[in-house]
């Protein structure tokens, strides 16, 4: 089993951040500094690191914006919603809100993303699930505030389901 966590470059404008963070100070929440979010794939299958460096590099990531980070997991030790890969920015301030599509939704990035794979010759059968990661660097906020932020601006709760990461 394999994670991709893939962010946008430093020198590249984080849109979808400052977007965020106008949002989360609307809700009074002055304390945070920058917000980033990075696309997070989770896929398990008979798949190799040089398969998944492929998909990554090839199908994911736009090489001239984006970067990614790949680890691999025991699929005994894996559960969902721990996507344990350290933040692109050095800061021992930042918590984080990991969003992620529920098992019963279908995806239709999921389902291009296996005919793309095909057109790469990679005939492995896997099974992908896509989520975000919400990085709020700034003063440590608390669970419940964190709750608050997944709540109000991140998560549909009928088809996304989020965990919150200190």
């Amino acid at each position: 089993m394999f994670g991709i966590e893939i962010f946008t470059k430093e020198y590249f404008k984080n849109s979808f951040g400052e977007r965020l963070l106008l949002d989360v100070y609307e809700f009074g929440f002055k304390d945070i500094k920058k917000i980033q979010r990075s696309t997070l794939y989770l896929m398990d299958g008979d798949l190799k690191y040089k398969d998944v460096l492929v998909i990554s590099k090839k199908l994911l990531i736009d090489k001239v914006t984006e970067f990614h980070i790949i680890k691999q997991y025991s699929a005994s030790k894996y559960k969902i919603m721990d996507f344990k890969i350290l933040p692109p920015i050095s800061s021992s301030s930042f918590s984080a809100i990991e969003v992620w599509y529920k098992n019963s939704v279908t995806d239709t990035l999921v389902e291009s993303i296996g005919k793309a794979m095909k057109d790469l010759n990679i005939k492995k059968s896997i099974n992908v699930k896509i989520g975000y990661k919400y990085y709020f660097y700034g003063t440590l906020l608390s669970p419940r505030t964190l709750n608050n932020i997944a709540i109000k601006l991140l998560v549909n709760k009928l088809i996304q389901e989020y965990n919150v990461i200190k």
